[in-house]
């Protein structure tokens, strides 16, 4: 396996796991004074805790270590805000800042805090006038990060402390800086002082260390209070039994961090300059992602690859055994593209395309050709079978629970029917708003049998469109039009072996394309134009086809639908569902997609009671 994927989490270093191991079995004691083997514990942790501050310019004593780099972050914001008095507090962050951050903002803004996200440019460099601005009386917090994890900026954080610092000065008390360094530890040196910090959150798993352990920087004198309770046998912040073999793991991470790190990070700065140049010289049509040269980490790229999509990009890498990333709207649990590549500016089309490369030390220069070897014609036989074109001529869902079945992947590796009919008797393209994927079908019919003697398909779009492309094409090929316009997409999943409830919304196209195409064919062609009575008949007959039970697990089904009502050509749909709202909202949408296109629909609305 080539894994390209470091800013989401490391290998285990030999060395920490031959640490980690000793202290599982020979150095297990619960740390505790009056024994040798709770003193060798004990000495462990402060060992852990002394290297780290080191390294950052702190006292020993400043520095907790946590059961994780999320935890640390809660710690940190939730202790400090928490511990000030201030009427009507409020809170300050950037729009781009990684998922822990932000969900403590969220939590805090229902809790009655006001939340300011300062703007970035357009390679993702804090706004600092904006940051200024927003500086207050009533700050409580700041949080920014060393590293961003998407487009790997390097932020200037001397800068922003800098104005912090100012900010406290006007306001007669301390405002506490909090930074996310977890992201930039691999890549990055830190001087608290140099950049004013307060508060400073470090995690394991970044730096070739074991999951399930993160460190907290607390300057001496910073308002704090618990944020969680038990047994005081570590820390009062930290309650609870220390995790010694994870701590023990994690100060073997950072001796090695440390041991050649300016040697280190030129080695990922020349590997990711040979990646880079490798695509830009190979593969056209690309933007970069973030900024380029210094102001970027060493071992950060990531790139949008236009007129395709990037969760089939990962996934065609993932079956070479090359693992990477992608800010896909396909690739989300939200079916909403990357925030953070839209913060900087880029539109839905060029974030679906995006691929994060990261590496790490381990990675070599075998790594990198064998990536470009795999990647360019992976590229190429995506944008061959696209239904968006470069300009010459003429954007996505897999969160870590989607798993395909093998004949999903076998469609998807070698889909059926891919091309274009030039001299098509019909045609029709369909696309999801929920994520940007695209169909275009093209169907040519003996017009003395209405029979479809053939049909091909293009597809912009992740696996799930692709496959359903396939086998709905394979369905439909020598079906009479009537015949072909029946088949629904039950059928595309059972003949699948089943489709991931999430994937609906871009797994439906493929019928939704071969349908539109027969139904322009008929009035183009045979005069005839496709009608429905407005009725709850006609209306549960378009659900029939949208609300078939996923194999599994059912998001929504026929069952599901409590009323149905129509009055003066409002249609509205009562369900009862009780999944999550993300996940409930791209099949309510596509309910409102279908029945709004029933003649004499003026409006739909769809409750879930």
């Amino acid at each position: 396996m080539i894994y390209l994927d470091n800013f989401r989490g490391t290998m285990v270093a030999p060395e920490v796991w031959e640490a980690m191991r000793i202290v599982a079995t020979e150095q297990y004691a619960v740390p505790a004074p009056f024994t040798q083997c709770g003193t060798g514990s004990a000495e462990l942790i402060e060992g852990a805790q002394s290297r780290l501050a080191t390294a950052i310019g702190a006292s020993s004593t400043e520095v907790l270590i946590t059961g994780s780099g999320t935890e640390a972050v809660n710690i940190a914001l939730l202790g400090s805000v928490r511990a000030q008095a201030i009427d009507k507090p409020e809170i300050v962050t950037s729009e781009i800042e990684y998922p822990a951050t932000l969900a403590v903002y969220r939590a805090l803004e229902k809790q009655g805090y006001a939340a300011h996200y300062i703007g970035v440019d357009g390679e993702g460099r804090y706004n600092l006038d904006q940051l200024a601005d927003v500086l207050n009386e009533h700050t409580v917090m700041v949080s920014l990060m060393g590293v961003n994890h998407m487009i790997g900026t390097i932020e200037p954080l001397v800068e922003a402390g800098g104005i912090v610092t100012e900010a406290s000065h006007r306001v007669g008390r301390r405002i506490p800086l909090h930074i996310d360094f977890a992201s930039a530890l691999q890549t990055q040196r830190l001087d608290v002082d140099a950049v004013h910090a307060d508060l400073v959150s470090f995690s394991s798993n970044k730096v070739h260390g074991p999951k399930g352990v993160g460190a907290l920087y607390v300057r001496k004198g910073t308002k704090i209070v618990p944020t969680s309770y038990g047994a005081d046998s570590y820390s009062p912040l930290v309650p609870g039994t220390p995790n010694t073999m994870g701590i023990a793991g994690f100060d073997k991470a950072l001796e090695l961090l440390y041991a050649n790190f300016d040697g280190d990070v030129e080695h990922m700065r020349q590997l990711r300059d040979r990646l880079a140049d490798g695509i830009r010289e190979r593969v056209p049509y690309i933007l970069l992602n973030g900024p380029e040269g210094p102001g970027r980490a060493a071992s950060h790229l990531c790139y949008s690859f236009l007129f395709i999509e990037g969760e089939a990009i990962m996934m065609f890498l993932d079956m070479d055994g090359i693992v990477v990333d992608t800010g896909s709207a396909c690739a989300a649990a939200t079916l909403k593209p990357n925030y953070i590549l839209m913060a900087i500016g880029r539109n839905h089309e060029e974030a679906h395309g995006s691929i994060r490369f990261t590496l790490s030390r381990y990675t070599t220069e075998e790594d990198i050709d064998t990536t470009l070897s795999r990647l360019v014609p992976i590229v190429e036989r995506l944008r061959a079978q696209s239904t968006i074109r470069p300009p010459a001529s003429c954007g996505g869902c897999s969160d870590m629970a989607i798993k395909y079945t093998e004949k999903v992947i076998e469609h998807f590796k070698n889909p059926h029917n891919i091309g274009v009919i030039e001299d098509a008797d019909a045609c029709a393209t369909e696309g999801s708003p929920a994520c940007g994927d695209e169909i275009t079908v093209y169907l040519k019919i003996d017009k003395r049998t209405d029979r479809i003697v053939d049909v091909k398909f293009q597809s912009y779009g992740c696996a799930s469109n692709i496959a359903t492309g396939s086998i709905i094409t394979d369905l439909a090929k020598g079906k009479t039009i009537d015949e072909a316009e029946a088949i629904t997409w039950k059928q595309a999943a059972d003949e699948l072996g089943g489709l991931p409830p999430i994937k609906m919304h871009c797994s439906v196209l493929a019928v939704d394309g071969l349908r539109s195409a027969i139904r322009k064919y008929k009035k183009e062609v045979k005069g005839i134009d496709y009608d429905s009575t407005l009725t709850v008949d006609a209306i549960t007959k378009e659900l029939e086809h949208v609300l078939w039970p996923p194999v599994g697990v059912d998001i929504i089904t026929l069952k599901m639908v409590k009323y149905i009502g129509i009055e003066s050509g409002a249609v509205k749909v009562e369900i009862s569902a009780g999944s999550d709202e993300k996940y409930l909202e791209p099949t309510i949408n596509e309910i409102i997609e279908h029945v709004s296109k029933i003649k004499g629909v003026k409006s739909v609305s769809v409750d879930n009671v």
